[in-house]
């Protein structure tokens, strides 16, 4: 697939890389937007990028940065600054990249199922959800930072399991937090610290329209429990939304409200969407009304 000439998707940061990928003079060969792009470290350790076009010159990507430990790439004219997350800086918290995993779907569907509180007891029972507490207790959509992002607030589930650390089942408060179409947060009520959250993110390298990597972490309040078993936890529920999305149609996200029909548990979906449309981004969403050839 040609490199998108959506210039909303252009214009955007994504992570494209850990930073730790480019050790040792590493030179890691990638996608992004449909342009394919190289990374590697100069001599003086700054991440470069550059755009390969077959039977032309390498062009040097102009907007490269680091941040939490991964490397950023705009290939436009950057619309807005990385997200800001203070608290990975926060060092009771244990921060932990998670690896990246290919997913064979839009960016927009991954995300909207990141912050889909009704799929926790069909896709997750055990852990993040149960088939004897189904219900979706209502919650607050919201927009911040003059409508640059989009919040979900106040959710509630009854969870079995929702860390390596609970003695049992608890319900567990969630905030979500969507600053751009491809990046989502959760602040997640720790079950080891009362009253403070911890955090899982997702942010986006959309390949192309319909394939995706998925670079993620988490920052935790958690010092006990070894990297390999929390690594195993968390892939093992990611693995589960895995095997949904790639049998997901359509790929591309639907933004017209007629093309799936929304529930009263989807407020946070609906408002994504309708953020979506509003922002211009044609990239890995459809915008075809119902019934339309």
């Amino acid at each position: 697939m040609p490199r998108t000439l959506d210039q909303v998707a252009l214009n955007d940061w994504y992570v494209v890389a850990a930073v730790s990928n480019l050790d040792g003079g590493a030179v890691r060969q990638t996608r992004l937007l449909g342009q394919e792009i190289k990374l590697f470290q100069d001599v003086d350790g700054r991440v470069m990028c550059h755009e390969i076009t077959p039977g032309a010159p390498d062009r040097r990507v102009e907007h490269v940065a680091q941040r939490y430990g991964y490397v950023w790439v705009c290939l436009g004219e950057p619309a807005r600054e990385i997200v800001e997350i203070a608290e990975i800086a926060d060092q009771e918290r244990r921060y932990l990249q998670r690896g990246r995993i290919g997913v064979a779907t839009s960016g927009p569907r991954i995300i909207e199922n990141f912050f889909d509180l009704s799929h926790f007891s069909f896709v997750h029972t055990g852990t993040l959800g149960g088939q004897e507490s189904t219900e979706v207790p209502t919650y607050s959509v919201s927009f911040r930072e003059d409508g640059a992002e989009l919040w979900a607030t106040e959710c509630r589930f009854f969870q079995p399991k929702a860390s390596l650390q609970a003695g049992g089942g608890a319900e567990i408060l969630y905030n979500y937090r969507v600053p751009s179409p491809f990046v989502s947060i959760i602040y997640k009520g720790s079950t080891s610290r009362p009253g403070y959250n911890d955090l899982i993110g997702l942010f986006i390298q959309p390949r192309d329209e319909t394939d995706s990597v998925v670079h993620s972490f988490v920052a935790i309040y958690d010092s006990s429990t070894s990297e390999t078993a929390l690594m195993h936890f968390y892939h093992e529920i990611f693995a589960q939304d895995r095997s949904v999305l790639i049998h997901q149609l359509p790929k591309r996200l639907p933004l017209e409200p007629r093309r799936e029909i929304p529930t009263q548990s989807d407020a946070m979906s609906i408002s994504y969407r309708r953020w979506l449309q509003r922002s211009g981004l044609t990239f890995a969403v459809d915008r075809e009304t119902a019934g339309a050839a």
